[in-house]
């Protein structure tokens, strides 16, 4: 059975390149391959990381806090798009006036309108 992303509409997962360097330089492959596994089911499925060994656990820690700071980010970004949507779409109901309704047509045809 496939598991579902816990964030559907975010489409990456960001890897800094300040961790990106330490791990190719200062783990092991099998090491960099078990963080970048727990990071990923921690961002994609909100797995909580396994206990490793002390210095794995660290990073791991580290990197996950990166994850909810991006997805903190993510979100936010998401709510103010959709408040600006539904203002737009929906805003307020008042009916506008000749002048008002004047004003936005000069400014979406400026050429074509005559006063």
């Amino acid at each position: 059975m496939k598991r579902q992303p816990i964030h559907a509409n975010k489409k990456y997962i960001a890897l800094f390149y300040d961790k990106c360097e330490m791990l190719l330089d200062k783990f092991s492959d099998e090491e960099a391959g078990k963080i970048l596994k727990a990071v990923m089911n921690y961002e994609l499925y909100g797995i909580e990381p396994a206990e490793t060994d002390r210095t794995l656990d660290i990073f791991i820690t580290a990197m996950c806090h990166e994850c909810d700071l991006t997805i903190k980010k993510f979100s936010d970004k998401s709510a103010k798009a959709k408040a600006a949507i539904n203002k737009r779409w929906q805003g307020d109901k008042r009916e506008m006036t000749q002048e008002e309704i004047d004003a936005e047509l000069d400014l979406m045809f400026p050429r074509t309108r005559k006063k």
